[in-house]
């Protein structure tokens, strides 16, 4: 259990006090079974976590975040980050602090239907993160951590597309070396779940726009939540185009999609790939499974961006916010991301 932190309850915003008073009592909500008063020791659990909220809010203005009183998605975003980094807490711990807030802000009628979706997914996705963070794969991530990061993916993706291109490219290890920097490339790119990505259908949930840059929006297989990618990144979209073309002319990539039209993305024929391939190639490279690399993908946010506008939960898909504007202005910014322009600036002068 946690000291309290923070202002104390006198000092919260007066909307908050207003519903404090509310926890030990019946309260009826249009639309919601009726919320029955709560027990003095769930009271003070529910006051000291809302403190801890109140102290988030602190903490992130003083980090150059100003959040207004409203239990908005931004202001459930600083408080995950907070738990998470400055109080050090667990997944779990995090999402038990914001049950008890949402039980207050529900009394008190602080939630429209924005905070109330933010609190249901941050809720979800830390009891996400903690079933899937058993001490050994901590263990493994960590030392995985210490030789390599998301920048390095990308590096790997960019040398098995340089060895795809000096084979010949109707062979089948060219093929499955264009394949292996794909969903390294998409893994990193978009952060999503392998069994997300083993779905995803051309021309369906990933289409290519007119500038030839490819879009990828999808709903998550594991939460049902749709995530909208917007345009994914040149180097990406290089690389789709020539696990498509394989051997053959550029000039040929719309003749082609006219027949993958509803085609896995990954095979390119009606059926996708069983099993787990992104983490097979991830073992072969890294000796990693898939979902590492989305919790690469948080450290290094909150490793070298603590003051950014929370863009890990949206790079996930955590929320229903746009991803693109966020990425472009704090993700790039992160040392690990430096790999990736590396890459970026390696391959201007074609493709990969």
């Amino acid at each position: 259990m946690y000291d309290r932190v923070g202002p104390p309850p006198g000092d919260w915003p007066a909307a908050w006090r207003q519903a404090r008073g509310l926890l030990g009592r019946k309260v009826r909500i249009p639309g919601r079974p009726t919320l029955k008063p709560l027990k003095p020791k769930t009271s003070e659990n529910v006051e000291q976590a809302v403190g801890m909220m109140a102290a988030a809010r602190l903490w992130a203005a003083a980090r150059g975040v100003v959040l207004d009183e409203a239990m908005n998605p931004d202001l459930v975003d600083a408080f995950v980050r907070f738990m998470l980094t400055e109080r050090a807490a667990s997944p779990r711990t995090a999402a038990d602090y914001l049950e008890r807030i949402r039980m207050l802000a529900l009394r008190g009628g602080l939630l429209d239907a924005a905070a109330v979706a933010a609190f249901g997914d941050a809720i979800a996705c830390l009891r996400d993160e903690q079933d899937a963070a058993p001490p050994a794969k901590a263990e493994a991530l960590r030392a995985f951590a210490e030789q390599f990061d998301i920048g390095d993916l990308l590096l790997r993706a960019a040398a098995c597309a340089e060895k795809a291109n000096a084979l010949p490219g109707h062979t089948a290890e060219a093929a499955r070396l264009r394949l292996k920097a794909l969903v390294f490339a998409l893994l990193v790119n978009g952060g999503d779940r392998q069994g997300d990505l083993l779905e995803v259908r051309i021309a369906r949930e990933i289409a290519r726009r007119p500038d030839g840059l490819w879009r990828l929006a999808l709903r998550q297989g594991k939460t049902q939540r749709a995530k909208e990618n917007d345009a994914l990144w040149p180097f990406t979209s290089s690389l789709i185009d020539r696990h498509i073309l394989a051997d053959r002319p550029a000039w040929r990539i719309d003749e082609l999609l006219s027949g993958l039209d509803g085609a896995n993305l990954l095979t390119l024929a009606t059926e996708g790939y069983g099993g787990y391939l992104p983490t097979t190639m991830l073992q072969e490279e890294f000796a990693i499974p898939g979902h590492f690399v989305r919790s690469l993908i948080v450290n290094a946010l909150r490793v070298h961006q603590p003051d950014a506008a929370w863009a890990a939960q949206i790079l996930l898909g955590h929320t229903n916010r746009t991803m693109q504007a966020t990425y472009l202005t704090d993700f790039r910014f992160t040392a690990a991301m430096s790999k990736y322009h590396a890459v970026i600036g390696a391959f201007a002068a074609g493709q990969p």
